[in-house]
């Protein structure tokens, strides 16, 4: 997600349970500036809100703490793209989603402070 020169990241990635514990993997939030990094975190939740008609996402919140960054980030799904994985690692019953949607984001990054409303868009997968 991008607005007035910021460029903000997230993200977090449940591995195979023979490779590590799911709950042990932290997800990630950073905020970049045209400098650099203002502030990321690893303590981090993103919780979705289904849409049961569509098999998607409805609703995204991302809330990222840390000593440099305070954020909430509220994502209304618009519109998405699924594409089956085919080939591949992730292709054992896997969907891509591609969604688009827009951004509310509150809160601190450095010493900076956010409040405002942008697109943006959104990745994740689903099984089958």
């Amino acid at each position: 997600m991008q607005h007035e020169g910021l460029s903000i990241l997230y993200g977090r990635v449940f591995p195979p349970a023979d490779a590590a514990d799911a709950s042990r993997i932290p997800g990630f939030l950073m905020v970049l500036g045209p400098d650099g990094p203002l502030g990321q975190a690893t303590r981090v939740t993103i919780d979705e809100t289904p849409d049961p008609t569509l098999d998607r996402p409805s609703r995204i919140v991302v809330r990222g703490t840390s000593p440099s960054l305070e954020l909430r980030l509220e994502i209304a799904i618009e519109s998405g793209v699924r594409t089956a994985m085919s080939a591949g690692p992730v292709a054992s019953g896997l969907d891509f989603l591609q969604l688009r949607g827009r951004y509310r984001v509150s809160g601190t990054a450095g010493d900076r402070t956010l409040d405002f409303v942008a697109p943006g868009a959104a990745e994740t997968f689903r099984g089958r």
